[in-house]
């Protein structure tokens, strides 16, 4: 895997949604990359959105990251870079 795309968020479904759909619908192969997103105050709604879309573009690497408490996209970021599997990674 060469790109591991980090999205931090925070209760903001639809954008991230949106931002979701966008990724996956790009020309980059999807065995090329992964998409985490780092959830800040973990929320179950956003997890149970990343695992539907998960479910439904099932060629793409999607990993759900919960981060505990309200720390910030900073703190969200680095956890997420964290569970990063690729050479690159893209905030």
């Amino acid at each position: 895997m060469l790109i591991s795309v980090v999205i931090p968020t925070y209760r903001r479904q639809r954008l991230l949604e949106r931002c979701l759909h966008s990724l996956v619908h790009q020309t980059v192969d999807p065995s090329s990359y992964e998409i985490i997103v780092a959830d800040d105050q973990a929320s179950a709604a956003t997890e149970r959105l990343v695992q539907k879309l998960g479910r439904v573009y099932k060629d793409h690497r999607m990993v759900y990251v919960p981060v505990r408490l309200n720390h910030g996209p900073a703190a969200a970021r680095n956890q997420g870079w964290r569970m990063a599997q690729g050479q690159i990674i893209a905030f």
